[in-house]
């Protein structure tokens, strides 16, 4: 995965600085999601979170993915509010994929994806990241 995701390596999986036992992470950019609303959702009782970061500290480059399980309200209420907030959703192979890609004003490109099957959510939030077909290689990985 490391050669899809950060072919260059400027991305490692999980340094210390972002993913270690005392990294603080930020609801607002740590756990899958930009939205404040889906953020706090994913930040109560978090998943596997992937953190694909520089290795030697912050910078303005990082993707963020959470694998967590939902029941079906909270799956329904993620999919209403990504629909509120101008995600595109359709369904897609099996589940349902929301995706949001925009340029931030500043010449970076801020995104996220969110994808639910089965009782699963796959929610990822990048920044200046986010290779091209990075959820569908997750989606293949999880659900053949």
């Amino acid at each position: 995965m490391q050669e899809f995701v950060s072919p260059d390596g400027a991305l490692a999986l999980n340094p210390a600085w972002k993913s270690g036992p005392d990294a603080v992470r930020s609801v607002e950019n740590g756990y899958g999601s930009w939205d404040p609303n889906l953020a706090r959702t994913l930040s109560t009782a978090p998943g596997l979170i992937c953190d694909w970061a520089p290795p030697a500290g912050p910078s303005e480059l990082f993707l963020t993915t959470q694998v967590r399980h939902v029941d079906g309200t909270t799956q329904a209420a993620a999919l209403a509010r990504l629909a509120t907030i101008g995600a595109a959703c359709n369904a897609y192979l099996g589940g349902d994929l929301c995706v949001m890609n925009a340029p931030d004003g500043n010449g970076a490109l801020v995104g996220e994806s969110q994808y639910f099957r089965d009782g699963v959510w796959l929610a990822s939030d990048w920044y200046n990241a986010g290779p091209e077909g990075y959820t569908n290689e997750m989606i293949k990985t999880m659900f053949g």
